[in-house]
């Protein structure tokens, strides 16, 4: 029941920090749960999209900071997700895009797209 409430937060209402605090509560519970992993790794990566959208010039330096520890966050998460479920589709194609959204690497966004494919066309 958590998770669902964290995913209403995220998707229905974008309240990325509500949503982290019921996805971890939820961890709490179920530690080893993927399919929460990869969600809380989603949240936070679009709360480090949310910090950087609409700064002035004067605080850019101090947002991409905080966005980078968020981004840093997301991705061990997503890599946490993928040892213990390689095949996760879900997760692959959500850290393809970070990769090529956030990282600007669209050579690893294709390898994580590339074993999605085979499992889910």
């Amino acid at each position: 029941a958590l998770s669902n409430l964290g995913n209403i937060f995220l998707l229905r209402r974008n309240d990325t920090y509500a949503a982290e605090q019921l996805y971890t509560a939820a961890l709490r519970v179920s530690p080893e749960n993927v399919g929460l992993m990869a969600n809380s790794a989603e949240n936070l990566h679009q709360r480090a999209m949310q910090q950087h959208a609409n700064v002035s010039r004067d605080t850019y330096e101090f947002v991409k900071s905080q966005s980078e520890a968020t981004y840093l966050a997301a991705e061990a998460l997503f890599e946490k997700v993928l040892a213990m479920a390689p095949r996760d589709v879900g997760t692959l194609t959500n850290y393809g895009f970070f990769l090529a959204q956030i990282r600007h690497d669209d050579v690893a966004a294709e390898r994580m797209f590339a074993p999605a494919l085979k499992v889910d066309p």
